[in-house]
């Protein structure tokens, strides 16, 4: 599974969501741009997309931040009554609370705007947590967060613009690109994701230290098997 994150300021976002929408209009595209709807087209928005998204990272305009993890491995009966979407629910809450709390709350007030869905329906009700924990653990006087508001991605653009290098690279990150789980469109744009990404292995972690551009593999604390199988009563 992967999920991911875009940290950038206000006043920036408002510059790139022109861009994006001036994209679609050269593109002639007015639908949402989604990485499960990709396929073949005359003119490669996707590719657009992505291309926009890397640009903006070099440029330090964006920050990227993703988090991979192998749901199926999981053990979602420790995550709470919601099974899995408690598991992604978390898995969104420790991405906050590791990347963003960690790198931007000693000077920003964050501003978070995940896609809606049963996933993220919680974290709104997980605010005052949040501030406690990333307070205790970066020792910061004041709350960090000011608002998590979920919103629907077919009217926010920033968020098509995550959508579909995310998709790409969990592709990659699963080796669908590879291994005939994909078409050779979607196959080709995993592979030109992963070559616009500059990684070199995508199965590595970053340093926590790198806030550009951030990718962080995972372990469940708690497998359906193995070793580390919750402990049964």
């Amino acid at each position: 599974m992967g999920i991911g994150g875009l940290a950038v300021r206000p006043s920036r976002a408002a510059q790139i969501e022109k861009d994006l929408l001036e994209i679609n209009r050269a593109y002639g595209v007015t639908s949402e741009v989604m990485w499960k709807c990709a396929k073949a087209r005359r003119d490669d928005i996707y590719r657009a997309f992505i291309d926009l998204l890397f640009h903006l990272v070099e440029e330090k305009q964006v920050h990227l931040h993703l988090r991979f993890s192998p749901i199926t491995e999981y053990d979602h009966n420790q995550s709470g009554p919601r099974r899995n979407l408690d598991t992604v629910s978390k898995a969104f809450y420790q991405v906050l609370l590791h990347r963003a709390g960690r790198f931007y709350g000693h000077k920003c007030k964050i501003l978070v705007r995940p896609d809606n869905g049963s996933c993220t329906s919680y974290l709104p009700k997980m605010l005052a947590g949040l501030n406690a924990d990333t307070s205790l653990k970066y020792g910061y006087r004041r709350a960090a967060f000011a608002t998590i508001e979920p919103c629907d991605s077919r009217n926010e653009i920033m968020l098509q613009l995550l959508d579909v290098t995310l998709g790409a690279l969990t592709s990659v990150r699963n080796g669908n690109h590879e291994n005939g789980t994909t078409g050779p469109y979607k196959s080709k744009l995993a592979a030109y994701a992963l070559e616009r990404s500059g990684v070199l292995s995508i199965t590595d972690s970053h340093p926590q230290t790198e806030r550009r551009f951030n990718i962080w593999n995972v372990q469940p604390k708690w497998t359906r098997f193995g070793k580390n199988a919750a402990p049964k009563r």
